[in-house]
């Protein structure tokens, strides 16, 4: 028992350590009628370092990345028979939460400067401490 209560805590001191210093980034995958796209797929990209972190959007639309390491992203969402959208400026800071919700276009891939503009206008920020 007594070590059960250890491994509890331990576990709960390293999950907040984790969080403490980073921050979070969620959000809905929707189509133009504002239907969710579940099975989409959410990729948050280190604009500074390269490093990728993919997620797939849940049966309601919603992803979720934590743990992110302060510093400027760029967002992508995709799904099958939808545009690709793009958020080409993301900035997290330690301890807070940010949505980055997307609204997919129907058709056939397009060039990332065009969709960057279109995602950005359509996506909604919302910041909370």
């Amino acid at each position: 028992m007594r070590t059960v209560i250890v491994l509890v805590l331990a576990f709960a001191v390293s999950l907040w350590a984790q969080t403490s210093n980073t921050g979070t980034v969620v959000g809905m995958v929707a189509d133009p009628s504002g239907s969710v796209v579940p099975g989409a797929a959410v990729q948050l990209r280190d604009t500074a370092t390269g490093v990728v972190r993919s997620v797939v959007a849940n049966p309601s639309g919603h992803y979720a990345f934590v743990g992110v390491p302060p510093g400027k992203y760029s967002a992508t969402a995709s799904a099958k028979g939808f545009e690709q959208a793009v958020v080409v400026s993301v900035e997290v800071e330690v301890s807070k939460s940010y949505t980055v919700d997307f609204q997919l276009s129907l058709g056939q891939a397009m060039s990332s400067s065009r969709i960057s503009a279109i995602a950005f206008a359509t996506a909604a920020f919302a910041e909370s401490s």
